[in-house]
């Protein structure tokens, strides 16, 4: 339906400026002039096609602005409770396993979320983003640390 949509905006212009063909015949050749509507003056058809671009434009314009932006919002914000959870899930012990679950979900996500968020949109859903992604990047390090001690410690 968008793509019909899209074809019907997309031949406004052309439909603003149609001409019916007059054959006209010049020794044995078929000429085609452009019949010119004398109710449309050409101030009027400009104007026309002025207006067709502009809806054209405001509907592209709206159509691609809405995809990227709104998509990346859940992203971010799932992402970051997920990174937030898991982060307290693992420091508590009682539920590491789904501590660890959810801060490798949190983390797809909030990737997902960045890759998606464009310039153009929203500030806090990059920033959340980014949150989401080094929340489990610092509690990774934390616990990679923490083994590698323990390790050293019970070695020697």
């Amino acid at each position: 339906m968008r793509i019909f949509i899209f074809m019907l905006l997309t031949s406004l212009p052309f439909a603003a400026q149609a001409s019916v063909a007059n054959s006209v015949q010049e020794a044995n050749t078929i000429v085609f002039q452009p019949v010119t509507h004398h109710s449309l003056t050409p101030k009027k058809e400009r104007f026309f096609d002025r207006i067709a671009k502009n809806i054209l434009e405001k509907r592209v314009r709206k159509a691609l602005g809405r995809s990227n932006s709104e998509s990346a919002k859940p992203l971010a914000v799932s992402g970051f409770i997920c990174s937030v959870l898991g982060a307290i899930l693992l420091f508590l012990t009682v539920a590491a396993g789904a501590g660890l679950l959810l801060l490798l979900a949190g983390l797809a996500l909030s990737i997902i979320a960045l890759v998606v968020s464009d310039s153009s949109g929203k500030k806090w859903v990059k920033a959340l983003a980014i949150v989401g992604i080094t929340i489990p990047s610092l509690v990774v390090l934390f616990f990679l640390i923490l083994y590698a001690a323990l390790l050293i410690v019970l070695t020697s």
